[in-house]
């Protein structure tokens, strides 16, 4: 028998590296370690090495002025701008002008007046509307039948005239004439030229 020892077998999913091979990742590990901290303190050593700052002298009266004075003005520029944004100030609305009064009725034509309705011409069919009642708009105020009817409309107040208010004077005999039996011909009243 020898005195030499048997091989130790290796251990299964380990390889076995030589004891040299070990010391060279040792010492690349502490390399490694090493450039790390200098990288990390380098800063640090630079400071405390560095020579002291320069004196600042102090400034003049009128360059303070004038330092606070642009100070100031951008401060106001800045300010301006976020005041101007509408998250922080809702914008100005203009107000809506107030409607336009029409001057004269212009709501669908009034076809006659009957029990206390006016009846309106629309596009297809006839439309009544009672009086105090508003219906597209148009509104039947008063009524004061056959002569007229005050209607509100867009805003206004409107009397409507459906007849003529003329008085019929019974002592004229060619206007009775003329309005009950048409007995004067067309253009006899025309002025003539001389």
């Amino acid at each position: 028998m020898s005195d030499t020892p048997a091989p130790q077998p290796a251990t299964p999913g380990r390889p076995s590296l030589p004891p040299a091979a070990f010391s060279a990742l040792a010492g690349g590990a502490i390399v490694v370690s090493a450039i790390i901290v200098l990288l990390v303190y380098a800063p640090v050593v630079s400071l405390l090495t560095a020579a002291a700052p320069p004196v600042v002298e102090p400034l003049s009266q009128q360059s303070v002025k004038a330092r606070e004075k642009e100070f100031g003005d951008r401060i106001a520029a800045a300010a301006g701008k976020v005041v101007r944004r509408s998250p922080f100030h809702p914008p100005l609305i203009p107000e809506a002008p107030a409607p336009v009064v029409p001057t004269y009725y212009g709501g669908p034509s009034i076809v006659g007046v009957a029990g206390g309705a006016v009846y309106f011409a629309d596009s297809t069919t006839t439309k009544r509307i009672f009086l105090g009642e508003t219906i597209d708009g148009v509104e039947v105020i008063k009524i004061d039948a056959p002569w007229s009817v005050t209607l509100g409309w867009r805003g206004g107040k409107f009397e409507v005239a459906m007849l003529d208010r003329k008085p019929v004077s019974f002592d004229q005999s060619p206007m009775i004439k003329d309005t009950l039996f048409n007995l004067t011909p067309a253009g006899a009243n025309a002025p003539t030229d001389k």
